[in-house]
């Protein structure tokens, strides 16, 4: 695992270790931009959310692509992927090793449940990430719900 990005990540997990109680009051914002602490929208936790910068630096593959400019364009190109014997995506892996570096801002949700006895029990912290499709709304669980895992 990358350690550069997930030193800043145990950082701000480790803002929230000590809580009784996930009232509003209890919330360390330290570390966040523009914070937001409020209720679910499923309204069973109470979440901070923010922007939080994250300091990357991992090796990568260039992509030799250019994206398209328009429907025509985005339809051409999945003609091309999925012909028989294309030759689309290895050209457009073809521009080798690559370091990706930086700094980047990313929006992160933080919820924990209001009710002080399911937050004693909370033993663990999920990092989730939705596909290009869809945003953080994604992992929002509705009232009730019980995850198994």
């Amino acid at each position: 695992m990358n350690t550069s990005a997930a030193f800043p990540l145990t950082i701000l997990l480790n803002r929230f270790s000590g809580f009784t109680s996930a009232t509003i009051t209890n919330f360390n914002t330290n570390g966040f931009s523009n914070p937001v602490v409020g209720p679910s929208t499923g309204a069973g936790s109470t979440c901070i959310s923010g922007d939080v910068t994250v300091s990357i630096n991992t090796p990568g593959t260039k992509l030799l692509y250019t994206a398209p400019q328009d429907q025509m364009a985005v339809s051409e190109s999945l003609v091309e992927l999925f012909q028989v014997n294309s030759t689309f995506a290895a050209d457009a892996a073809a521009g080798g090793p690559s370091v990706i570096s930086g700094d980047y801002s990313i929006f992160v949700k933080l919820c924990l449940p209001s009710d002080p006895e399911s937050l004693a029990q909370v033993k663990t912290v999920q990092l989730l990430t939705h596909g290009a499709t869809l945003d953080h709304t994604y992992w929002d669980i509705a009232p009730g719900y019980i995850g198994r895992g």
